[in-house]
């Protein structure tokens, strides 16, 4: 990765992928997912090399999408990606959670990917990070549970690329 140019042109590419992937298509949407977190990951490694370390974790701490950022990275390290699920439409509801809101990314009459709340993972989020856990896995729950993917990753890139 030469340029936060190629590494934001990378992670735009995969959400575009991601958004264009057969919302009913499980594998398809799963392999999306995966690019798009393998790309968020080195563009956040690109942003903490170019910030340095120590002003990189003031500026994600401060920050709601930062924190988004952290929670996300937090769970793309869990290996078997069962963090988020798909909600086909529910009938009697324009929204289909209170953490969702119109947008570009929401299809009432389809199916949504969102991230699971934390007790739905087959895992202790907190356990993840043996340092840092309880703290990032309270920015799952604050940023991430119950939210559309396709929303938090467009926060996450704005932080990532702001974040210089």
């Amino acid at each position: 990765m030469t340029s936060l140019k190629d590494a934001s042109g990378d992670f735009d590419d995969a959400i575009d992928q991601m958004r264009n992937a057969p919302r009913t298509d499980a594998t398809a949407q799963r392999r999306v997912l995966n690019n798009v977190m393998a790309c968020l990951y080195r563009l956040r490694n690109y942003r903490m090399e170019r910030c340095g370390r120590s002003e990189y974790w003031r500026l994600a701490d401060a920050t709601a999408s930062g924190q988004l950022v952290e929670a996300i990275v937090l769970v793309r390290g869990a290996g078997e990606h069962d963090f988020s699920r798909d909600v086909g439409p529910r009938t009697g509801y324009a929204y289909p959670g209170p953490r969702t809101f119109p947008s570009e990314d929401l299809h009432p009459d389809e199916y949504n990917r969102y991230w699971r709340p934390r007790a739905e993972l087959e895992y202790d989020l907190a356990a993840r990070d043996p340092k840092y856990g309880l703290k990032l896995a309270g920015y799952y729950d604050k940023h991430l549970a119950d939210y559309l993917v396709l929303e938090t990753l467009e926060s996450a890139r704005s932080f990532l690329v702001a974040a210089e």
